[in-house]
């Protein structure tokens, strides 16, 4: 009874392993759920910083550096264990900051294009930008006209904050690159295993047509 060579090295030692394949892919599923949670994670608690003041009233903000700041309407909101939840009309609101030392008031310009958020408890739309040179303790006031800046009134909720576009895109950004970058890396290691699994099947495939029968 003869038996062939390519017996003793079966087309299923073809190498590397198919688990490779797997493991590329792997790491592109991993990647994308790093980008999800990281997304997520930064988006959630982007506001989370923000300075607050219920209005009508006023407020000491503390600016510790310079840089581009946004007023926004927070609707809905919580501040100091309070639930506030109105509408997004503030029609003839007046708003006003003022630098502490010196009693400078800041320039504020209407945002050009809103920019809004939603999160878990907060939810917002940009008024105005301002920009602070000189760090330092800043006194913001807002109120209805005719009735004064401490009386009564429709209340809600002004949040400001810090480069609120520039940080939402780059953390945008990143958790592109991130999930990119892991599909890439994936598709290099899927690609890389293939081809030299060809290769090593055709040396092994030449290799067996090259060999006598073995008597058995």
């Amino acid at each position: 009874m003869n038996e062939s060579y390519s017996n003793y090295y079966p087309i299923e030692k073809v190498r590397p392993s198919l688990w490779y394949v797997a493991f590329g892919v792997m790491v592109g599923v991993f990647g994308t759920a790093v980008f999800i949670w990281f997304l997520y994670d930064r988006v959630i608690h982007m506001a989370d910083d923000f300075q607050r003041v219920v209005v009508p009233g006023r407020a000491v903000m503390e600016f510790r550096g310079p840089g581009n700041y946004t007023i926004f309407h927070e609707y809905r909101s919580v501040v100091g264990g309070r639930i506030f939840g109105s509408d997004d009309n503030i029609a003839g609101l007046q708003i006003r900051l003022v630098k502490l030392e010196g009693y400078e008031e800041i320039f504020l310009e209407e945002t050009p294009g809103r920019s809004s958020y939603e999160f878990e408890d907060r939810d917002g739309y940009s008024l105005y930008d301002f920009n602070i040179i000189e760090p330092g303790s800043y006194l913001l006031e807002a109120w209805y006209p005719g009735v004064g800046s401490s009386a009564t009134g429709k209340e809600t909720v002004l949040a400001v904050g810090r480069d609120f576009m520039k940080r939402l895109l780059t953390t945008v950004i990143i958790s592109i690159v991130i999930m990119v970058v892991s599909w890439v890396l994936a598709v290099i290691i899927i690609i890389t295993t293939m081809v030299k699994r060809k290769r090593n099947r055709q040396e092994v495939l030449a290799y067996q047509s090259g060999r006598p029968h073995i008597a058995g």
